[in-house]
């Protein structure tokens, strides 16, 4: 089965294409529902067809309500731009860079490595002896 060049050359700029259909597509939500209602809806199925489809980076997605609530008129961004810097926001944004600086630099082989220089290479000794913390034997009186 042949692919013609035209399947070919959509699959190429299928991104930008949704990045330019998909506004256009749901613009009639703006209209259709009460005036912040019908907005916040659009918005968020922008947001969720950008997420699914990957047309967007995801941390471009994620910023699109900083962008479109105050030019919608659906909330002032002092309402809007607090919820970015929560604690717990930035809780997960520093367990990310840990992780994400951890898997640069390799040191989740290095802990590994030592972790097995230590053990050896017959682990099952550690995982039964987990058992015997939490677990009473019968046996013993």
């Amino acid at each position: 089965m042949e692919v013609s060049a035209l399947t070919k050359k959509l699959w190429c700029v299928h991104k930008q294409l949704i990045l330019v259909i998909t506004p256009l597509l749901f613009l009639p939500l703006i209209f259709a529902l009460p005036e912040k209602e019908g907005k916040c809806l659009y918005v968020v199925v922008l947001m969720a067809t950008f997420w699914c489809t990957e047309a967007l980076p995801l941390a471009v997605t994620a910023m699109l309500p900083v962008c479109l609530f105050p030019t919608l008129g659906i909330l002032p961004s002092k309402k809007v731009c607090p919820q970015y810097f929560l604690e717990t926001n930035f809780l997960f944004l520093s367990g990310l860079v840990m992780a994400s600086s951890i898997e640069e630099w390799g040191l989740h082989r290095r802990i590994a490595l030592k972790v097995l220089s230590i053990v050896g290479v017959q682990p099952m000794i550690i995982q039964s002896e987990r058992p015997h913390i939490w677990v009473a034997s019968p046996n013993i009186q």
